[in-house]
């Protein structure tokens, strides 16, 4: 009598061998008990986890370039918006100090720092641009 071979599933599509001991193992199955390799999909899970973590690094730092890109890109021009609208708004405003400003100001004593007038004038930007972030 002929030894009959039994088929224990079609070749690529229900059965797969085992990457480290070649090891028939059907689809979906965790870990090959020949050998105890644990499988992901029918990879070993040290190949699995590298392949998992360079598409992390890969992803984040795509995502952080352009995500950076875009923000520096919003910045600079919000930055230009701002500074146009707090120039007009100084140009067409007759603003005043408060008088007890001005009494402050006389009592305090005299400031031995001198300030150009366009550091002065980028200072009076920053707290214009404050001024809108606050309001």
């Amino acid at each position: 009598m002929a030894a009959e071979s039994f088929a224990i599933g079609e070749i690529n599509q229900t059965v797969f061998s085992c990457p480290n001991c070649q090891r028939p193992l059907a689809m979906g199955a965790k870990h090959c008990p020949g050998c105890k390799t644990h499988l992901v999909r029918g990879v070993q899970l040290s190949k699995a986890s590298v392949f998992v973590t360079m598409g992390l690094v890969v992803g984040l730092a795509i995502g952080g370039a352009a995500g950076g890109a875009a923000l520096l890109a919003n910045g600079i021009s919000r930055d230009a918006e701002i500074a146009t609208q707090v120039a007009a708004a100084l140009a067409a405003a007759d603003v005043h100090p408060a008088p007890e400003m001005l009494r402050r100001e006389l009592e305090a004593p005299p400031s031995p720092v001198q300030v150009s007038p366009a550091a002065l004038e980028q200072k009076m930007v920053e707290v214009a641009r404050l001024a809108l972030l606050v309001a």
